[in-house]
């Protein structure tokens, strides 16, 4: 009697099992070419793909998770600002995919400089520099360091008088920072040419005597003891 009960029992749980709904199967998550997060300069060109056959992927770009409704991916997405990107997967019959999320910065344009890296000069020169992304700070160094943040800010012609290596970088909300721009110039140092003296110093003077020095190096500072 106890077997026969128990057989009834296991053919009523397998007949309450079978009249639940099957579980659906979850549509895999999208992901993304170039792999985010990921900076670009100019432009740059996503795609989105999901591994599950037959799956829709729909994208937003205002920050809002994607929805049924939201905008199809059809092809390769050209961006040319600072863009994120959230895309979810669907499939009729398939629970909807999780959100998968990129993130893409514009880089501000790198800093030019007025006068060509690496050149010298004699007499001190002014240099300019300038960015191209419109509304970006320029911040720089001039100890080594690359700029951060908290560098000094370019707010006009810096006047060069002696050897020095500037980093420039450009900043502005919502960018990525700019590479960093590097330009050494060097002060040219001619080899000063020997003092001379006059009256002769070789020769002997009675008496007091005025005696001159002179150095044929323009612009060079005679000191003496």
């Amino acid at each position: 009697m106890r077997r026969v009960q128990s057989h009834a029992s296991a053919f009523a749980l397998i007949a309450v099992l079978g009249a639940l709904p099957a579980v659906a199967d979850t549509v895999a998550t999208p992901t993304f070419t170039p792999s985010p997060p990921k900076n670009f300069e100019r432009e740059l060109r996503v795609t989105i793909a999901c591994s599950t056959k037959d799956a829709v992927i729909r994208y937003t770009t205002n920050g809002y998770d994607p929805t049924s409704s939201a905008t199809q991916y059809k092809g390769q997405i050209t961006l040319t600002q600072s863009t994120t990107i959230k895309a979810r997967a669907f499939k009729k019959g398939s629970s909807d995919s999780s959100v998968a999320t990129a993130v893409y910065k514009l880089l501000v344009a790198t800093p030019k400089f007025s006068i060509s890296p690496g050149s010298s000069f004699d007499d001190p020169v002014t240099l300019k520099i300038e960015c191209a992304t419109s509304g970006a700070k320029i911040r720089y160094t001039t100890n080594g360091y690359d700029p951060n943040n908290s560098s000094t800010e370019y707010k006009g012609p810096i006047t060069l008088s002696d050897t020095v290596t500037i980093k420039a970088r450009g900043f502005k909300d919502g960018m990525a920072e700019s590479v960093v721009a590097v330009a050494k110039y060097t002060e040219n140092n001619p080899e000063v040419a020997a003092v001379t003296l006059s009256p002769d110093p070789a020769k002997v003077y009675d008496g007091a005597v005025i005696v001159k020095l002179e150095c044929k190096t323009p612009k060079a500072v005679i000191r003496y003891t």
